[in-house]
C-alpha cells in the first residue's frame, strides 16, 4: 500500500482517539499535500530525507505551515509503526522546523482597566459583553466553550462550571469563577434573562444562544475603541490569566486551570512575560 491509502485508517485512528474537529481537520489538509509531493511511495520506499519535500509541501500554507505539515508527519509515522507497519528509520530522527515566536501578548492590569472603561453599561449588550469577558478572565476558557455554557452548568455556591473541552471534547471539566465574574453575571442576567427565558444558554442573542460570530464581532467594535496597540482577541484573556497565574503560583497548577495535556503548550503559546515585573525583580535583586 502507497502511503496515501493509509490516511483514511489513520483520520479513523485520531476521530476514535476524540481528537477535536480542528485538528482532524488540519491533518486532512496538510498530510495529503505533503504525501503528494513526496510522490505517495509505499513505506519501503520512504526515506528520512523525504522530509524536505514535506517542509516544503508546508510552505503553502503560510509561515507555521512548514512546522505544522512536519508535526503531522511525524504523528503519522509514529501511527505506521505502532501498527507495526515497517519503516527503514526512527521517526523520531525527524527534526521539526524552528519558526518565528511572536511575543505572547497579554492585557496588564491597567489596559484591563481601560477595556473595563470602554463598555456601555446602560445597554444589555453590553452588560452582556463585560459579564463574558470577566468569565474569560477568570476561567481562561476559549470561546466556543463558554458560548456553550448553560445557567445550569453553574454552580453559584462552589463557583465552579462544567464544561465540555473545546478541543478534546472531553466532558465535565471544571473551571473556576470569582466574586468579580460572579457579580457581573448575576447582574447581566438580572436584566437580559427575562428576555430569552426559553433559552438555556447563559449567553444569548434575540432569544437565542449567542453565536461565535456575533461574540467575535462584539469583540471587534469594542477593540475599535481602544487605544491598546494589541491584537484583541478572545483568547487574550487566557493568555491574560495564564501569566498572572504564573506570577503566584507553581507552572502546574497554571497547566491545570487551563486544562493544558501538555506543559509545553502552557509555555509556550500562553504565559508572557511581565517585563514590568522582571523589572522591579531584578533591581530589588541585584542593586540590594
Amino acid at each position: 500500500m502507497t502511503l496515501a491509502e493509509y490516511v483514511p485508517q489513520f483520520l479513523e485512528y485520531l476521530e476514535a482517539m476524540g481528537r477535536a474537529p480542528k485538528t482532524l481537520e488540519k491533518y486532512r489538509c496538510y498530510l495529503p499535500w505533503a504525501l503528494a509531493l513526496i510522490g505517495n511511495k509505499d513505506t519501503s520506499q520512504l526515506r528520512l530525507v523525504d522530509v524536505a519535500r514535506v517542509v516544503k509541501s508546508g510552505r503553502l500554507h503560510g509561515i507555521y505551515g512548514p512546522k505544522q505539515t512536519v508535526i503531522c508527519y511525524r504523528v503519522f509515522l509514529k501511527w505506521l509503526h505502532d501498527s507495526n507497519i515497517p519503516l527503514l528509520f526512527d521517526w523520531r530522527d525527524i527534526d521539526v522546523p524552528n519558526v518565528p515566536q511572536n511575543e505572547l501578548e497579554y492585557l496588564t492590569s491597567s489596559e484591563l482597566n481601560i477595556v473595563r472603561k470602554a463598555i456601555p453599561l446602560d445597554k444589555p449588550s453590553g452588560l452582556r459583553m463585560r459579564a463574558f469577558i470577566e468569565m474569560l478572565l477568570d476561567t481562561g476558557m476559549r470561546i466556543s466553550e463558554a458560548l456553550s455554557v448553560d445557567q445550569d452548568d453553574i454552580d453559584w455556591r462552589l463557583k465552579e462550571i462544567k464544561i465540555t473541552n473545546g478541543k478534546t471534547r472531553k466532558k465535565n471539566e471544571t473551571v473556576y469563577l470569582t466574586k468579580r465574574s460572579i457579580y457581573w453575571l448575576k447582574r447581566y442576567l438580572a436584566r437580559c434573562h427575562a428576555d430569552h427565558t426559553d433559552c438555556p444558554a447563559l449567553f444569548a442573542h434575540e432569544g437565542k444562544r449567542l453565536s461565535l460570530g456575533t461574540a467575535r464581532q462584539y469583540l471587534w467594535l469594542l477593540s475599535k475603541k481602544l487605544p491598546i496597540k494589541k491584537k484583541f482577541r478572545s483568547h487574550i484573556f487566557r493568555r491574560t490569566l495564564a501569566t498572572k497565574l504564573q506570577e503566584r503560583v507553581d507552572f502546574k497548577t497554571v497547566q491545570t486551570i487551563l486544562r493544558h495535556r501538555s506543559e509545553r503548550t502552557t509555555l509556550m503559546y500562553y504565559v508572557g512575560v511581565n517585563q514590568e515585573r522582571a523589572k522591579r525583580l531584578h533591581q530589588k535583586v541585584m542593586g540590594a
